[in-house]
């Protein structure tokens, strides 16, 4: 008999392979236009193709991504993963294919790029729907390690295929991946049990309660986990159709803006600049001769997938907000060090410079693994409603992969440009990124989705902490004010008649006439105390 918490952990660990598909492709791909095999079949080409053939599966993912949540909530979290699998695999098996065509090539992986949107975003969603509130960041991490696990198979495939002489040196890593789309696209139709959530959203109250039976269960413990998990709107009326407009309604848009942004700024930490191009970056750091910058690729997705594992440990203790605001300070410092290196030239003419950069893009791997790499997506999933939690997962997964799109293209170009430009761009990011994390992210460790969701309900914009010089602002925003108040004054007042010309016996018949002369007077004289005059 299967507890419900290993059903749990099985489910999760088939959902991921698909994730991993997306790792294994970043860590390989960068490595495969540097094979002597390739470049014997397609010829040698300058950055902006290199850059083009890197980046080809990520325009369509953006595509497919952003109608994903669509596809999820009309077909199932299960069954779109199966889909996008299914289409990873076709667009694998035709790069595979390829022969001395680079259209054949970029072809097969647009194909996959649609696959590859349909379930990275879907994945996550689904881990996130089918976990207890105690495990959720524990089961992202586990997506997250997935990925992380497939970036450094990706690396060290590349450097284990260097001894290979013939074309399967290059083919090796699509012939994995055709393999392994198919696989993940059999075992989630076979194994996985659909989201109790998703039934719920669905109107198949009976089908969610079985669902609750294998992956909760019915003692007493379970029971307040089975009860948050169905406070779900039952059957909403357009949610397959309308679920992308919901996602920018009054009570959800700051969420949908929040979690796309913090998707997109994680990209622009430059970490798939370094991902996708480690090889060429520790060639130019200065690792040359034989298979040593492969190798180098290889160690990094070591310290990509050991910072990962590091945080199953302590995302769950020390929160969201703190993992991303101290992983932010790490990712900042290690590309900022690279980047003044670099411009001042200590690379090329000393070891000890060429070593820091090593040592340092290593760091940034581990760092970035380690925080950032885990809890964007998690905290992106987690705090939506569940009525746009597919859509906005999603759509914040076309925004990341959008971003990406833009450092795939103009990484190799970037590079030949500027050797200190990159990491001094990807920083300042990363600086900006991280200070506005801690004041706009607030902490959802040890919280129900069902609580998140109140918590951001009770205000449009709810802060972290108190954004800097609040009081001196509201300070100096009441004294522009009130100057603007005088200067409003004295034009009024100039554009009164005086009251020189007017008979001092006819004032003083007419008391009302002497109480606006008096006002008038104190106008002039004293603007700023107009209400003192009123009072008496």
């Amino acid at each position: 008999m299967v507890s419900p918490m290993l059903r749990v952990y099985r489910s999760v660990a088939i959902a991921c392979i698909a994730p991993f598909l997306f790792g294994f492709d970043t860590g390989s791909i960068g490595g495969v236009l540097e094979q002597t095999s390739f470049q014997a079949e397609f010829g040698h080409f300058g950055e902006t193709l290199h850059g083009v053939i890197v980046a080809t599966i990520l325009v369509p993912s953006v595509i497919s991504g952003v109608f994903a949540g669509a596809v999820a909530d009309k077909l199932s979290r299960t069954r779109t993963i199966c889909l996008g699998s299914v289409i990873f695999a076709a667009g694998s098996a035709i790069c595979a294919g390829s022969v001395k065509s680079i259209g054949m090539l970029i072809g097969g992986r647009i194909i996959a790029g649609f696959g590859e949107g349909l379930f990275l975003g879907t994945a996550a969603v689904y881990c996130s729907e089918i976990s207890p509130k105690k495990r959720r960041g524990m089961m992202m991490t586990i997506l997250q390690l997935f990925i992380a696990t497939g970036v450094c198979a990706g690396y060290w495939t590349c450097y284990g295929a260097t001894n290979i002489s013939n074309s399967l040196q290059w083919r090796l890593p699509f012939v994995l991946s055709t393999a392994l789309a198919i696989t993940v696209a059999v075992l989630s139709l076979v194994y996985l049990p659909h989201s109790p959530r998703w039934l719920l959203l669905n109107g198949r109250r009976a089908d969610a309660d079985k669902v609750l039976d294998l992956i909760v269960g019915r003692d007493v413990d379970a029971l307040n986990e089975r009860k948050e998990m169905l406070i779900v709107p039952v059957a909403m009326t357009g949610s397959k159709r309308q679920a992308f407009l919901r996602m920018w309604q009054k009570d959800v848009r700051w969420r949908s803006i929040l979690g796309a942004s913090i998707q997109a700024l994680q990209m622009m930490s430059g970490i798939d600049f370094v991902l996708f191009y480690a090889t060429t970056l520790f060639r130019q750091a200065g690792l040359t001769g034989g298979s040593a910058s492969f190798l180098g690729g290889g160690v990094t997705g070591i310290f990509v997938l050991v910072g990962t594992i590091a945080t199953i440990f302590y995302v769950d203790r020390l929160g969201r907000r703190t993992i991303f605001v101290a992983g932010g300070a790490c990712v900042a410092t290690s590309l900022l060090v690279i980047g003044s290196l670099y411009a001042a030239d200590k690379v090329n003419t000393t070891e000890g410079g060429k070593w820091a950069v090593i040592v340092m893009i290593e760091f940034f791997a581990f760092s970035f693994a380690a925080s950032w790499g885990v809890v964007t997506r998690l905290y992106a999933a987690e705090i939506q409603p569940s009525r746009t939690r597919a859509a906005a997962a999603s759509f914040s997964v076309a925004i990341n992969q959008l971003i990406n799109t833009l450092v795939a293209l103009t990484g190799p170009q970037f590079l030949a440009t500027s050797a200190s430009g990159p990491y001094f761009t990807y920083g300042a990011v990363t600086v900006f990124t991280t200070f506005a994390a801690y004041w706009f992210m607030p902490e959802t460790k040890g919280h129900s989705l069902e609580a998140i969701d109140d918590m951001f309900n009770e205000h449009s914009v709810p802060l972290a902490a108190p954004l800097p010089f609040s009081d001196a602002s509201k300070a100096l925003v009441g004294k522009y004010r009130d100057a603007r108040e005088r200067r409003m004054s004295r034009r009024e007042s100039e554009t009164i008649p005086t009251t020189d010309g007017l008979d001092d016996e006819k004032a003083a018949a007419d008391p009302r006439e002497a109480f606006r002369r008096e006002m008038r007077a104190a106008k002039l004289l004293a603007p700023n105390r107009e209400h003192e005059v009123i009072e008496e």
